[in-house]
């Protein structure tokens, strides 16, 4: 039988469900949550802030594994973090779960093994190499989770244990070295050393969805899914976890989404996006034996709007290129000259220009990872390989530019409410009207069905009058 919480404990849980009712939880999670921890404070061996992680842990052990040890490592997360950004709780309070025969030292050694290849890779000098690992082990050391779950405040009160703003900007420029490569190679997903910004705040999801979703990008990574597609499914299932912080992974239901679904007024390609991002993400959760069946997998589909082709007109067009520098119109012509999406646009690489330069082909990398050949002019191809050997747009995504602030740059030099990808529509317009010929413009654009390629052409007034004529 339970013992009752001390009175320390019952002022501590009051607060802590005052909280959670604050941040919109549902009043049956906020019951099952107190509950936990009610069980927990009456069998705890000292007060709620003289608790040692040690002390949780050997807690945790003796209850069954599987669901049961997860709920409550679940609540007791949430308190104890919320106890630590009120500076009673030490960080890493409730150590997280790891796989059998795997132990958190073993996930750091091979991540900084990892991170010291990618330095020598890059160039870095070896005492500036050695120095960045040694101050990351300092950090790792005697930590309880692994380096893909530490967040902002892990960070800053480990740095506040310092003294002197030079020991501190000098570990927490290694820390940033690391946590930028690791977000660079697809191992995190957010950078806890950018306490400046709102990036990690706006990131940021409910605690039980955090190590379920870190857990998916590891089993996309393994399958083979490239960098933007895994990027644009944990952003609606991110946008999904805030939305709704009082459910669960493991408790949601069709009519959940179902009704996060209906109140956003998106476009028809949003909404088949998320739509796509839910049914992947929840047979991924019924394959690795998470939950029984899936939620998702009778949402319904996603009718798509016919929407007319924009291409950029001549007066835009020579408006962006009187204003470009060489790079931007280097850019605006791949997108004009060739079809090319503003990432693909971004990632082109010198040893993407095959062929002498009078009868050159381009190599694109485009989306899901699937390459084809597009020609391309002599002076463009001898613009390009003016740029030297390596990325063409050189940048800190990856070694190139990323795909967003690529359209940005573009897209600011062209008249409002036109966009880089108008370029593209351009480029499709012109050739379909050239030849009539949409199986052509399909493989030119990477397209995987003639029915998108349409989308992309608007068919000239004076090919529309002169089939009417003739018909006629």
């Amino acid at each position: 039988m339970n013992r009752v919480p001390s009175d320390e404990w019952v002022v501590e849980l009051d607060g802590f469900e005052r909280r959670m009712l604050v941040q919109g939880y549902s009043p049956s999670t906020i019951r099952t949550r107190l509950a936990r921890l009610r069980r927990f404070a009456g069998e705890a061996a000292a007060a709620p802030w003289a608790m040692t992680p040690a002390m949780v842990a050997a807690w945790l052990s003796q209850l069954a594994e599987g669901q049961q040890r997860k709920d409550y490592r679940i609540a007791l997360r949430g308190f104890y973090e919320w106890g630590h950004r009120r500076g009673l709780a030490e960080p890493g309070m409730v150590p997280p779960p790891v796989a059998p025969g795997r132990t958190i030292e073993a996930v750091w050694s091979d991540a900084l093994t990892a991170f010291e290849v990618a330095e020598r890779a890059a160039g870095r000098a070896p005492a500036t190499i050695r120095r960045r690992i040694d101050r990351v082990r300092r950090f790792a050391a005697g930590r309880e989770g692994s380096p893909w779950h530490v967040t902002v405040e892990d960070v800053e009160g480990w740095l506040q244990s310092f003294t002197g703003p030079h020991v501190e900007a000098s570990l927490r420029d290694s820390l940033r070295a690391f946590y930028r490569w690791a977000v660079r190679s697809g191992r995190a997903h957010t950078d806890p050393t950018d306490s400046g910004t709102h990036r990690s705040l706006r990131l940021a999801v409910p605690e039980a969805w955090e190590p379920v979703l870190t857990a998916y990008d590891r089993a996309m990574i393994g399958t083979g899914y490239p960098a933007t597609t895994r990027g644009q499914y944990l952003a609606h299932l991110r946008r999904f976890a805030r939305d709704c912080p009082s459910l669960e992974p493991t408790t949601v239901a069709l009519d959940d989404l179902l009704e996060w679904m209906g109140g956003k007024h998106w476009a028809a390609e949003t909404r088949r996006g998320a739509r796509s991002a839910l049914r992947q993400f929840y047979r991924w959760m019924v394959d690795s034996g998470r939950i029984e069946a899936s939620p998702a997998e009778k949402l319904p589909k996603v009718r798509l709007t016919r929407y007319l082709a924009r291409p950029t007109d001549d007066d835009a067009l020579r408006g962006a290129l009187e204003d470009a520098d060489d790079r931007e119109t280097l850019a605006i012509r791949l997108a004009v000259e060739a079809g090319l999406r503003a990432g693909e646009v971004a990632r082109v690489h010198s040893r993407d220009i095959a062929g002498p330069t009078d009868s050159a082909w381009l190599v694109v990398h485009g989306k899901g990872s699937k390459q084809r050949r597009v020609p391309i002019k002599a002076s463009l191809a001898a613009q390009l390989r003016a740029r030297g050997d390596g990325f063409v747009f050189p940048g800190g995504s990856a070694g190139h530019l990323s795909a967003g602030y690529m359209s940005k740059i573009i897209s600011r030099l062209l008249p409002e409410g036109v966009t880089m990808h108008t370029l593209r529509h351009r480029f499709a317009t012109r050739a379909y009207n050239h030849g009539r010929d949409v199986f052509t413009v399909q493989q030119l654009l990477g397209h995987a069905s003639p029915a998108t390629t349409q989308r992309y052409v608007l068919v000239s007034d004076d090919s529309m009058r002169d089939l009417v004529n003739a018909v006629a």
